[in-house]
């Protein structure tokens, strides 16, 4: 039986109700097989794992793709996470070995970007000096006072400015340790699509993030961001497309949480976060083998992230792709699990006090269900519509997250500050 099909009220009740980390038995045979040799290699907690690839997933496949769900509203497919792991819990090792496909599309593009930049760069040095040379001309009939060529020349100018070289826009597929203006001016430098991934996530809880919360929720629901200036040209940034997983100590996490004016929970940043705080592997690591384990599902992984990188920047950014929608099945089941959530919100409901998050769980499902097609189809042609095992797989691992909130912020959950 699904997680989500057994007693919700049970699960918020008891927590060794709820399983240790979300449900993944059930997922493509290479994200179960990634998980597993990972787990067995890194020892780091299972749900760590998940979430990480999860945000990679994410990462891949968010520039050009949104999804519509049954109810008619549109989202893009990015991800935000709350991981609370102790030190020691083998955070960098996991990031580091699930980034990998980023990192070296990432190299890869930087190697093009400088070429293109070179080459720009001499396509400028001719236009200015075509620029230059029409302008001489322009001072010459003036001087001259022959008014009669001014025509011609005027429009020998705007069709030199009209084919002025266009610079090429970066990408940078991270950011870290960045200040909250400098949030601001990276949409404006680079292409708006970007991840927050930090194994250290103290820094960014504690300074950028906390600054940048309205930007935040709205890169979330893909909202435009408005950079008004007195020193410099204003701007805004269409469609942001932002992949956030920060990894902080238990502790740090609380102490954050007990400050006056709680920014995370009063914004709702955190109710569109999928949150956990899995149990700790320390003390219960086994010896590492004298073999090196080998990872073939994990290759093949990497393969496809891969591909889905490269399909999501074959073309600008600004070039979106049709919206990915339901199939009928699939609709059925998100739509029931909707209506089932709704009514958990009603007052005296077993997720009545946490409504803010649990209202958005069935939009992180969609995007969730849409990034695991993109994933299941990458080998395809054409994308086809979300099947209905892809929204099942969705709605397992998405109710977990909601569980695992719940036990933590409400009523009967752990008090963040005690």
């Amino acid at each position: 039986m699904s997680l989500f099909q057994s007693d919700l009220s049970e699960q918020l009740r008891d927590r060794n109700k709820h399983p240790k980390h979300p449900p993944y038995e059930s997922q493509h045979r290479l994200i179960k097989g990634s998980i597993e040799e990972i787990a067995a290699k890194i020892q780091s907690p299972t749900t760590l794992i998940i979430s990480s690839m999860l945000s990679v997933l994410s990462i891949a496949c968010q520039a050009r793709r949104s999804v519509i769900h049954p109810s008619g509203q549109t989202s893009p497919l990015s991800l935000y996470f709350f991981t609370l792991a102790a030190s020691g819990d083998r955070k960098t090792s996991t990031d580091g070995i699930l980034m990998e496909p980023v990192r070296e599309f990432q190299k890869a593009y930087d190697k093009k970007f400088r070429k293109s930049v070179h080459e720009y760069n001499i396509e400028m040095d001719f236009w200015n000096q075509e620029k230059k040379a029409i302008d001489k001309k322009i001072d010459r009939s003036l001087r001259d006072d022959k008014t009669e060529n001014l025509e011609i020349l005027k429009l020998e100018k705007k069709r030199i400015l009209n084919k002025k070289p266009q610079e090429p826009t970066g990408l940078k597929l991270q950011i870290d340790n960045i200040t909250s203006a400098a949030f601001l001016r990276f949409f404006d430098k680079y292409q708006p699509t970007t991840s927050i991934i930090s194994d250290e996530g103290a820094s960014a809880l504690t300074s950028f993030a906390s600054a940048n919360v309205g930007n935040l929720n709205n890169s979330w629901n893909g909202k435009s961001l408005s950079v008004e200036r007195t020193s410099s040209d204003s701007f805004t940034v269409e469609n942001p497309r932002l992949t956030v997983h920060l990894m902080l100590q238990p502790e740090i996490f609380k102490r954050a949480l007990g400050k006056e004016n709680n920014i995370w929970q009063e914004s709702g940043l955190l109710a569109r976060s999928l949150f956990s705080f899995p149990p700790s592997m320390i003390g219960n690591r086994k010896p590492t083998p004298k073999y090196e384990r080998a990872y073939w599902e994990f290759d093949d992984f990497k393969r496809k992230i891969t591909k889905l990188l490269e399909q999501s920047y074959a073309n600008p950014v600004s070039e979106q792709l049709p919206p990915m929608r339901f199939s009928a099945d699939a609709e059925e089941i998100w739509n029931d699990y909707s209506l089932r959530i709704e009514n958990f919100m009603l007052p005296g409901g077993p997720l009545s006090s946490i409504t803010a998050m649990a209202s958005k769980i069935s939009e992180n499902i969609a995007r969730v269900a849409a990034l695991l097609q993109c994933f299941e189809s990458v080998d395809e042609a054409v994308t086809p519509k979300i099947s209905a095992i892809n929204v099942k797989r969705a709605i397992d691992l998405c109710h977990w997250y909601l569980v695992e909130y719940n036990l933590y912020f409400g009523n009967d959950g752990i008090s963040p500050v005690g």
